[in-house]
């Protein structure tokens, strides 16, 4: 009788939450002038919480799945955003480029986007990803301790030396500039030391830590001497060359590390991760960044002013309505330039122009040309190929998620595969700036996967046995 009562509760709950969600919408829509606007958002808002729907009842639940993730920042950067303007009755957009009706283009964002959240959740959930990631190359299971603190060493010294040519830079003007021009060289050297830091913080976990039956176990206490200054001291140089990026993304991998290499985190525990970290990672970069420095009343501070949802004229909802409602009439279609130019992002040579200086010269010509605004992959897509565009790259871009998580986590993960998955800490590059994001991600992938290559001891060689 007590399993039948507790099998019932959480469908009672499921109704009761339904129900209250649809007398809400249902009051939205009957008293609002744009009925049409709360019925879209419904929609998004659905799709939203969709997988975690559908991931619960095949029984598959993981919180650190890229869906889970996904899905609901697609929800709040434009279904949240859009009811927050609807519901304030704020139709001012901050550029320099007046939106005209905007209005309808905040409806024309809405349906964008919930077509481009439908297109990708179907990509992810056909087998296409699966398939892909049944024919790529896996890393071997195995893991050399003393190979791994080699590449530490030496990823660590060439890193050392690249900050050391920027020293002098620092500080002097907006931290984009430090990509560019003679000091090219330096910035791609100095993006080894966060490599030296996930391979070290890697290696701890897989060598040094264990948990069974909620018991942790320090095998190597040496390591964990060794690797906390250690990583500290990489978080500061990093924070040093401004941004929080590089820095504060050490802390990301480390908890996906701990998810996957040590303790699985509870569903309820996975959400805390997330709002963390792409809810408010400016807030929780601010308490880290006043930790690390010991200052406890700036610490005391941001503990208790957290910041959620905070207006900016950077915010991505912002940015996209103003990219709609000025493409083509404004700014022109770019036909995949902007994807091209991030290909050429740390070379001399650059034939194409980045997604912001095609975007900053027509909405934000006040902005230095080499600082990024967001506008999403929804956003990327329409200013390349219009609507055409959203679906199928968005389409693409499920499969590539899926084909990822498959061939990292789900099928016969190494250690390996384990911290290129932890590193990529389920950001696949939708919700910043594509010309500006892939470089920075390739810089710090590439060098980790020749790193891992070296340390696990190559690709699989049963695998074309097993297969065949």
């Amino acid at each position: 009788m007590s399993e039948v009562m507790s099998a019932a509760k959480p469908r009672q709950v499921t109704l009761l939450s339904g129900a209250v969600l649809l007398a809400t919408v249902g009051f939205l829509v009957l008293s609002s002038s744009y009925p049409s606007h709360w019925v879209v958002i419904s929609a998004l808002v659905t799709l939203g919480v969709f997988p975690y729907i559908y991931e619960a009842a095949v029984g598959q639940v993981d919180p650190f799945s890229p869906v889970m993730w996904f899905a609901p920042v697609f929800t709040i950067v434009y279904a949240i955003s859009a009811a927050r303007r609807l519901l304030n009755l704020d139709f001012v957009f901050q550029a320099e480029y007046t939106v005209s009706d905007p209005e309808t283009v905040i409806l024309e964002v809405l349906l964008l986007a919930t077509v481009g959240l439908s297109v990708l959740l179907f990509g992810y959930y056909r087998t296409w990803g699966r398939a892909l990631a049944a024919r790529a190359p896996r890393f071997s299971k195995g893991w050399s301790s003393r190979k791994a603190w080699l590449a530490i060493v030496v990823t660590t010294a060439l890193g050392l030396y690249g900050f050391w040519l920027l020293s002098s830079s620092l500080g002097a003007g907006p931290r984009s500039h430090l990509a560019k021009g003679n000091s090219r060289v330096a910035f791609v050297l100095v993006n080894l030391l966060n490599v030296a830091s996930i391979l070290l913080l890697a290696d701890t976990l897989i060598s040094a830590v264990s948990y069974e039956e909620l018991t942790i176990e320090i095998r190597q206490p040496w390591k964990l001497i060794v690797a906390v200054p250690f990583v500290l001291f990489n978080v500061r140089l990093l924070w040093l060359l401004g941004g929080r990026g590089r820095a504060f993304s050490i802390f990301v991998v480390c908890v996906f590390l701990i998810h996957y290499l040590i303790y699985q985190f509870s569903l309820l525990e996975g959400f805390i991760v997330f709002i963390g970290v792409k809810i408010i990672p400016a807030w929780a970069a601010a308490v880290v960044t006043a930790a690390l420095r010991i200052d406890i009343a700036a610490l005391a501070y941001h503990l208790q002013h957290p910041f959620l949802f905070r207006e900016s004229p950077t915010r991505p909802f912002n940015n996209v309505v103003v990219l709609i409602s000025g493409v083509p009439e404004i700014q022109s279609f770019t036909y995949g330039e902007t994807f091209l130019s991030a290909f050429f992002e740390v070379i001399p040579l650059q034939p194409f122009r980045e997604t912001n200086t095609v975007y900053n010269a027509a909405f934000y010509p006040s902005i230095a040309g080499d600082y990024g605004v967001p506008i999403t992959m929804l956003g990327e897509l329409y200013l390349n190929f219009w609507i055409p565009g959203i679906v199928l790259g968005l389409l693409l871009m499920g499969v590539i998620i899926r084909g990822s998580y498959e061939w990292l986590i789900l099928q016969r993960p190494s250690y390996a595969s384990i911290v290129i998955f932890a590193t990529l800490a389920n950001d696949f590059l939708l919700m910043g700036n594509f010309s500006n994001a892939l470089p920075g991600t390739a810089l710090l992938l590439v060098p980790l996967c020749c790193c891992l290559y070296f340390i696990s001891g190559g690709f699989d060689s049963r695998q074309s046995v097993e297969e065949t």
